[in-house]
Parts: structure tokens; C-alpha cells; sequence
């Protein structure tokens, strides 16, 4: 879109009333020494502006753009004016017969031309003093901010926006497992082990442990329906027929229970109604489809984030689905995300939200023993970013013994340590996962210190 302005001219005798009014009747905005209109009203406006005899100059450039060359032609402006007062001021002198400009200093037909020159000449020391200046504090401004020490009143405040963290329900290596404000968490898995079920899990722990909290879930794998029909079903978290989920999906689409087993049909009814009204009604669990690019992700986890009550965590399935938008220019899939990585880290960091985010594992993870944060698919920089990342592994798919667990691995951690690792008892058909055994009355009052 091209803007253009309205400059005023020298000789001081455009009604500057009448311009702001055709301003305002054009939707224009006035600067100074003109006025910027719409690129649509161009033809209605160089009539007037001819009549007028006011120049329009067009420029097809954006409005900042343009307001910085408003900004540099008023000192143009400024010097052209003074210019023009000098020429003025010279063809005088020849009618006058004045040969030495000094003798035009106490000669009173030379003084209103005298003083419009030193106006001007005043007028462009203080528009360059004044450019110096703002130049100075544009280099400056971005470091001045190194020299401030920060007061109390501001540490709180800052640690006010970040989220104190929220527990899981879970244990690992008897320790709370706890999604921490601020910072990026991470659950990679192969393909197929139970990444997604335990994110469900995870989720539905925070819902549980925190009465008031909300959750967030953007799934870039499965469309929302299966999604919530995964989630009731680890909210019933027993089973209701050979094959739960198809189970599900079948009331769904005919609205009746024929696929549930007969003696659990209204506990499951009792179970989808509270599901619905207590946690999907109620916005405490959000599930949405996601095809946002990941600046559009980070800019809706911030708009959430301005929210009240604020969202209590985030969480993203999965991360090698992400894009960031096109630029035009051709860049490699590990750089771009690299600056996913970045994205998502800054976003953490500026909302206080703990973000979970669903990885997977390449093709080099074949047992548990092969559970390392390098092997994440494509995504190195993960690791960097990441203040916990989870290894996940389904032993059902184990060559030693197959079995229906869940073995989990702190692949890096700031608040549990590296190598911890435990197994949970992990029901497939219902997508329940439960740590094995309850921690005794010395785990909770350790883990209360803490």
C-alpha cells in the first residue's frame, strides 16, 4: 500500500483549518508538515490539492518507512525555506542597490527578512541537535538497561508471572514428578510407545492435583475427536469392553452403548457426562486440532497466557510436526528446528507457563538401554532448550520379556536428577498409567520438604 502526504507551502497562506478538516474527512492523519491519505482517495485528493496549489507527493513505501522520511524532510524542508529567504533576501538587496550584506544589519528594510532567515537557521540547530540525540539514545537504549540494578519490588514481581510449577501425580525414583514454570519439558518416545497416552495421563494428574487449574493440549498428530475420546477413556481408566476406544468412538457416532459391556454401561454413561461437564464444559481440559505454524503456536500460548484465570500448562503433540512460516528462503529442516527450538524456549520464558512438549525418537532407539536425549528425531537442539526431558519406553515391545509397563528415564533434568528412572503399570486398553506402588508416609513428608 502506498501513502501520500499533503506538503504545505512556503508561502504561509494554506488554510491549515481547512487541511486538518479535509484530513479527517479523507481518513488521513496529519504529521506536521502534511498529511498521509489512503492510496484510494489519490485521484479526489490531487484535485483539491491542485486547486489548492499544494503539492502531493506519492510514496510507495510502508507507514514507518514513511513517517522516518516525513521525519528527514522536515529538516530538508527547514533548509530549503532558509534557502529560498536568502535568495529573497539577495534580489532585495539588488533592487535595493545593497553590495555588502553587513550593511543590511541597521537598514530596517532588510530586517523581517533578517529575522525569517535566524528563525530558520535556530529551527535547524535545535531539529539537529535534536536528531543527534535521538540517534545517541537509539545506539544506548538497548544496554542501558545493564547499568540498573534491580530493586525487590521487581524481583517479585517477576517471579509472580512465572508459574510455581504443577505436580503430575507421578513419582519417579520416589521423587514428585513437576512441570516447572518457565521452562520447556519434554516426553520423547518411539513411535507407538505410549507418548500421547502418557501426556493424557500427565494432564489429567495436573487436573486431578489442582482443583482450579486448566490445561491446554495442541495435537498435531490426531485430529481433537480421537484426542478427547483417548482422553474419557483414561479418565474411566478401567475397562469397559475388549477394545475401549473403538468402544468409545462407536457411542459416539450412534449414540448408544451396544459396544460396552453390558454390567458397565451406566457407570460409563456416569463417567461421560462427568468428563464432559466437569473437565471439557468447564474449559479445564482444552484439546484442539492444531495446523498453527510456530510463531502462530507462540503467539496463541501468549494470548493465553494474558488470560484470567491463566492457563496452568501447555503441552504440544508432537515436535517434529511444527513448521515455522515461509520466508521464501530455502533452509535446512535441522535449522528451522533450531529456531522452533528458540521459539518455544523465549515463549516458556516470557509467559512463566510450563510448556510439554511430545518428541520422537529416530530409528537408532531400539531397546531401553538405547534411551539418550541425542537420539531425538532431528531435533538436537531440543536438548539444549529442555530443562527435563522423559524417555519413554512400552516394554510390551521388549525382546526379553514383554510385559504391560511403562519404563520412563530422566534423560536430563535440573530438578531430578540425570538417570533416575521408574516403571509404571501401564493398562493399554484403558490408556491408564499408574505408578506401581504407593509412596510411604517417609516419601511424602520428604517430599513435602520440597
Amino acid at each position: 500500500m502506498s501513502n501520500y502526504c499533503c506538503f504545505l507551502p512556503i508561502d504561509k497562506t494554506t488554510p491549515i483549518q481547512e487541511l486538518r478538516e479535509l484530513g479527517k474527512t479523507l481518513n488521513g492523519a496529519f504529521i506536521g508538515i502534511g498529511y498521509i491519505f489512503p492510496l484510494e482517495q489519490k485521484s479526489r485528493l490531487q484535485a483539491i490539492c491542485d486547486q489548492a496549489h499544494i503539492h502531493l507527493l506519492s510514496m510507495p513505501m510502508g507507514t514507518l518507512d514513511f513517517t522516518a522520511y516525513v521525519d528527514s524532510y522536515k529538516l530538508d524542508f527547514l533548509n530549503t525555506l532558509k534557502n529560498e529567504k536568502k535568495l529573497k533576501l539577495n534580489l532585495l538587496m539588488k533592487e535595493k542597490g545593497v553590495q555588502d550584506l553587513t550593511d543590511t544589519l541597521n537598514d530596517p528594510r532588510f530586517k523581517e527578512v533578517r529575522e525569517e532567515i535566524e528563525d530558520l537557521e535556530t529551527a535547524i540547530q535545535k531539529r539537529e541537535k535534536a536528531q543527534l540525540l535521538r540517534n545517541a539514545s537509539e545506539q544506548i537504549s538497548p544496554y542501558i538497561s545493564l547499568l540498573k540494578a534491580p530493586t525487590e519490588q521487581e524481583i517479585a514481581e517477576e517471579l509472580c508471572k512465572i508459574s510455581p510449577g504443577v505436580l503430575t501425580g507421578y513419582r519417579i525414583d520416589k521423587l514428585e514428578l513437576k512441570l516447572e514454570g518457565g521452562e520447556i519439558s519434554v516426553i520423547a518416545a518411539p513411535t507407538g510407545h505410549g507418548k500421547t497416552s502418557f501426556i493424557i495421563n500427565i494432564l489429567l494428574g495436573i487436573l486431578e492435583q489442582n482443583s482450579d487449574s486448566s490445561v491446554y493440549l495442541f495435537s498435531y498428530e490426531e485430529a481433537r475427536a480421537p484426542v478427547i475420546s483417548l482422553a474419557l477413556n483414561c479418565y474411566i481408566g478401567e475397562k469397559i469392553s475388549q477394545n475401549n476406544r473403538e468402544s468409545i468412538k462407536a457411542c459416539f457416532r450412534s449414540g448408544n452403548v451396544q459396544y460396552v459391556a453390558e454390567n458397565m454401561r451406566e457407570r460409563f454413561l456416569k463417567q461421560k457426562n462427568s468428563f464432559f461437564s466437569d473437565l471439557i464444559q468447564s474449559r479445564r481440559l482444552n484439546i484442539f486440532y492444531s495446523s498453527f505454524t510456530a510463531e502462530e503456536l507462540t503467539g496463541a500460548i501468549r494470548f493465553l497466557a494474558k488470560q484470567t484465570p491463566k492457563p496452568t500448562a501447555i503441552c504440544i503433540d508432537y515436535m517434529q510436526l511444527l513448521r515455522i512460516s515461509s520466508t521464501g528462503k530455502t533452509i535446512s529442516r535441522q535449522e528451522e528446528l533450531k529456531q522452533i527450538c528458540l521459539l518455544l524456549k523465549d515463549c516458556a520464558v516470557e509467559t512463566g507457563l510450563p510448556i510439554l512438549i511430545a518428541a520422537q525418537f529416530n530409528r537408532t532407539v531400539q531397546t531401553e538401554r538405547e534411551l539418550v536425549a541425542q537420539a531425538i528425531g532431528e531435533a538436537g537442539d531440543i536438548e539444549r532448550i529442555a530443562a527435563l526431558i522423559l524417555g519413554l519406553w512400552n516394554r510390551k515391545f521388549s525382546q526379553e520379556k514383554a510385559e504391560e509397563t511403562l519404563y520412563v528415564k530422566v534423560l536430563k533434568g535440573r530438578h531430578i536428577p540425570m538417570g533416575a528412572d521408574e516403571v509404571f503399570d501401564f493398562n493399554g486398553n484403558a490408556c491408564k498409567i499408574s505408578n506401581r506402588h504407593q509412596p510411604s508416609a517417609f516419601d511424602k513428608q520428604f517430599n513435602d520438604l520440597f
